[in-house]
């Protein structure tokens, strides 16, 4: 199954763009995603165990079932103040 990931803020930059393209078995978790992207390697692999993923408009665990046409969106954490 191929999946839209949205990267936000510090992971926009350490993808070095604003969205990515992760094929993953059928049936994957948003932890089996995170865990595709990982592999990739580099900056964002680093950053993903910080990261929260939200589908849609909703903060959800790594232990969620993905399906097709779901869009997820790495949102790591920000300091500011």
């Amino acid at each position: 199954m191929e999946l839209v990931v949205h990267c936000h803020g510090p992971a926009r930059h350490a993808a070095g763009t604003d969205s990515l393209t992760v094929e993953v078995a059928d049936d994957p978790t948003v932890g089996d995603v995170v865990d595709a992207l990982a592999a990739q390697g580099g900056a964002l692999a680093e950053l993903l165990p910080r990261c929260a993923v939200a589908v849609g408009d909703e903060l959800v665990p790594r232990t969620r079932r993905v399906r097709p046409g779901d869009e997820l969106a790495l949102l790591p954490p920000v300091a500011g103040g």
